[in-house]
């Protein structure tokens, strides 16, 4: 396979014409449904309440965005269930868009965007950036979190789809017991095969799914830091600035410390990549 880079921020911005401040975000569920079968997912297909849950019809998916601009919001994220999957998803793209929205986003697992023509019927209407979920840089494992035997191929096919077409591309990795020792590999891969800049390490929601499956998943801070501090030293060696807060979906007593620790890591290495930018600048001057 050969692998392509995708665009930087920074050229992301001055394509788009997006804010160089963080506005207000729009987050759209628009179904419950999806096409993979993912472990941990708060939507999984056996729970009751979301087989019950009818997806979002278009016009109170637009009225919902135009209430959310109204109020400043400049971001809109789309997710599900799997959005892909919604059969009109190329009309509230081109709603959002119409409506004013500068940075038009989906949250995917790739399946479907797999297809050139669908991903480009996306990208006509609007969409300019797609969050892909992705759980590991070794096959294998990637496809039986998600449940799906082809995933780790396809969700590779879709990001190219993605470049190709000059769609911003972020990275979505939700963290736990099977893939928490994988992160750093899962970050090297992703940047230096596709050149993705924004990577966002996510702790589970320990319900549907992951509650169902919480023996096998759940996976403490004190586990998971000496890994996430790999894969951010990486990231900061590559020019690349943690900026986002700690969000935490669950909390274990004994790691209240831990949380404290990451919020001092982050911040330092926050200052180490400022520093250091600073100094080349200095030094190129």
């Amino acid at each position: 396979m050969v692998f392509m880079k995708a665009l930087k921020t920074l050229e992301t911005i001055k394509k788009y014409n997006w804010p160089y401040f963080r506005t207000k975000i729009c987050e759209l569920t628009l179904n419950y449904n999806c096409n993979a079968r993912c472990v941990f997912c708060y939507s999984f297909p056996e729970a009751g309440i979301w087989k019950e849950t009818l997806p979002l019809d278009i016009k109170t998916a637009i009225r919902y965005m135009l209430q959310s601009y109204k109020s400043g919001s400049r971001i809109i994220q789309i997710i599900g269930g799997e959005p892909t999957v919604y059969p009109e998803l190329p009309k509230i793209v081109e709603g959002a868009k119409k409506i004013g929205y500068s940075i038009i986003q989906i949250v995917s697992n790739g399946q479907k965007l797999i297809d050139y023509s669908y991903i480009k019927i996306l990208k006509e209407a609007g969409l300019n950036s797609i969050t892909f979920s992705i759980h590991s840089s070794n096959e294998r494992l990637h496809n039986l979190i998600v449940g799906l035997d082809d995933a780790f191929k396809n969700i590779l096919k879709a990001i190219e789809n993605a470049i190709k077409l000059d769609i911003y591309v972020t990275a979505g990795t939700a963290i736990n017991a099977l893939n928490y020792k994988n992160v750093p590999a899962l970050v090297r891969f992703l940047h230096s095969n596709f050149g993705i800049e924004s990577y966002h390490l996510i702790a589970l929601h320990f319900i549907g799914g992951g509650n169902k499956n919480i023996k096998k998943l759940k996976v403490s801070y004190t586990q998971t830091l000496p890994y996430l501090k790999e894969a951010l030293f990486y990231l900061a060696e590559q020019k690349i600035l943690s900026i986002s807060p700690i969000l935490s979906n669950h909390v274990f007593y004994q790691d209240a410390s831990i949380l404290y620790q990451i919020g001092k890591f982050l911040l330092m290495m926050m200052t180490f990549t400022f520093l250091k930018k600073f100094t080349e600048k200095k030094c190129i001057q």
